[in-house]
């Protein structure tokens, strides 16, 4: 699990100034807001640089969260990002297995009228943008996650026994977004942001007191 927070220094100056309760209302809106905007920045740079998208890096197709924002509160003013250990099925990253004239995909299986010529065989995929790869002894199949669930992937076999297949994935979301150093651009949002913000909930509730 990798976690980064949201903090904002040089605050203690402003703070001693203020109405306590203006500015810690002003604070926790204003961070939170931030952090939102670091996040949505942070979310771009993976999703430009990785082939999937931004509801499948965010959570497994049971709704169970990739990534989750634990917001600041009164009492509590910092914000943390946390990205959670669930691996991603390669079947996210444009996964492609082609059976004769039928194309398998994690939507579902598309037959054409006819048969492609040199179909590479196994499962192409595209993790980087622009970047195919063929693993020639995998294929795509759905089977039952928990009760009433199920999932998609990318399997391939280890031998020739039924149990030794495997389930090809990529690590966790936190691989994605170390490497394209995403955590950078989260940060440099909260700086270019936070300010702004902040000044603007300060104003709006001084007026409204």
């Amino acid at each position: 699990m990798t976690e980064f927070t949201a903090t904002v220094e040089g605050m203690d100056s402003i703070r001693e100034t203020l109405n306590p309760a203006i500015y810690q209302a002003a604070f926790v809106s204003a961070l939170n807001k931030t952090t939102d905007r670091g996040v949505t920045a942070a979310t771009k740079t993976v999703t430009e640089t990785y082939n999937i998208k931004r509801r499948d890096l965010w959570s497994t197709s049971t709704g169970r969260s990739r990534i989750k924002i634990y917001p600041a509160r009164r009492g509590s003013l910092e914000v943390a990002v946390v990205l959670a250990g669930r691996s991603i099925s390669l079947s996210y990253f444009g996964a492609v297995q082609r059976v004769g004239n039928r194309v398998i995909t994690r939507q579902g299986t598309k037959t054409l009228k006819r048969t492609p010529r040199n179909a590479p065989a196994g499962v192409t995929v595209e993790v980087h943008r622009g970047k195919r790869t063929i693993l020639p002894k995998a294929f795509i199949s759905t089977v039952q996650a928990g009760r009433t669930g199920t999932h998609v992937g990318v399997w391939m076999r280890r031998t020739s026994a039924r149990e030794s297949l495997i389930d090809k994935r990529i690590p966790t979301a936190a691989t994605l977004f170390t490497g394209v150093r995403a955590s950078e651009t989260f940060r440099k949002a909260v700086d270019m942001h936070f300010f702004k913000i902040f000044n603007h909930e300060l104003n709006f509730r001084a007026k409204t007191r």
